[in-house]
């Protein structure tokens, strides 16, 4: 509590100082290294949401020192989808490979929910057909099965079902684009069709390959039978900041092939409900037709 108290008090007093933005980061990081006896570390969650990461590198490298540190964490393809502009710090980065979970551990989430909820006397459980939905619906994504099962659960409570059938779990997954928690997906997926029909229709088929590696060629003969003459303008936009750039052309790949930035994103686009009445189910027609989905 005493070094507490003598922190704020004279880092009240170091806020009324004109410092500059470098100057005030630095005397912060002496205050506390002086009141705490500990270096300071900074963490930069979802650097892959910076829209601009220009000078970035610069101020980190130049901050840097034995009282402060700065922790860098997001999500890309490579180190260069970062986009810093400083080859020392991208020496620095240690890329940690993520995979998906596999079906039983995503099983064992539902389980210990579940055990969770019965030591509070809330006994629920899912039916067998509910659980396989969910599972499959979740891709290898744990949050899919949190969210979407939290939802379900909601749901049964508000109805007094303690056996979750499929169609209260479909409501769930369908719920997906009002569901807080996936805010940020909904924004994206607005940003990246707007007002074109053609950029929904190439967007969910893109995301329909099951795949990570996406080959053009098989996406675009899927577009012109739905109607879509020049996909690859589309691609294009969808690759480009104006619309969030949801899709990528990794450098390390042949050409023609595409990747979404963000692969929980394109799980999000093959769950929702499509803007532009019954293109999710064209596209997912289309697609199963063409590349016989579900038999690969």
């Amino acid at each position: 509590m005493e070094q507490t108290s003598n922190y704020d008090h004279r880092a009240s007093e170091l806020r009324e100082e004109d410092l500059s933005l470098t100057e005030q980061v630095e005397r912060e990081a002496e205050l506390l290294k002086v009141c705490y006896n500990q270096p300071v570390l900074v963490v930069i969650d979802e650097l892959d949401r910076v829209g601009d990461t220009r000078g970035m590198a610069s101020f980190l490298k130049a901050m840097s020192g034995s009282n402060l540190k700065f922790l860098l964490v997001g999500i890309a393809q490579s180190l260069s989808d970062l986009d810093l502009d400083h080859p020392s710090v991208e020496r620095q980065l240690w890329p940690v490979n993520v995979p998906r979970m596999r079906k039983d551990e995503l099983v064992e989430v539902v389980n210990r929910a579940i055990a969770n909820l019965a030591e509070l006397d809330l006994h629920y459980k899912f039916t067998s057909n509910a659980l396989d939905r969910l599972i499959d619906a979740a891709f290898g994504f744990p949050w899919f099965v949190h969210v979407i099962g939290q939802s379900a659960l909601v749901k049964a409570l508000n109805s007094s079902v303690h056996e979750i059938p499929s169609d209260l779990l479909q409501q769930a997954i369908e719920g997906l684009v009002t569901n807080k928690f996936a805010q940020r997906f909904r924004d994206d997926y607005q940003l990246a069709i707007r007002d074109s029909y053609n950029r929904e229709v190439v967007l969910r088929i893109f995301a329909a390959w099951r795949d990570s590696d996406i080959p053009t060629l098989d996406v675009y003969a899927v577009c012109k039978k739905l109607g879509v003459s020049n996909p690859a303008l589309y691609k294009g936009h969808l690759c480009s900041e104006r619309f969030g750039k949801p899709l990528m052309n990794p450098g390390f790949q042949e050409r023609g092939l595409i990747r979404f930035r963000n692969e929980m994103f394109k799980q999000y686009v093959n769950l929702t409900r499509s803007l532009y009445t019954n293109v999710d189910e064209e596209v997912r027609d289309a697609a199963k037709t063409a590349w016989r989905i579900g038999e690969r």
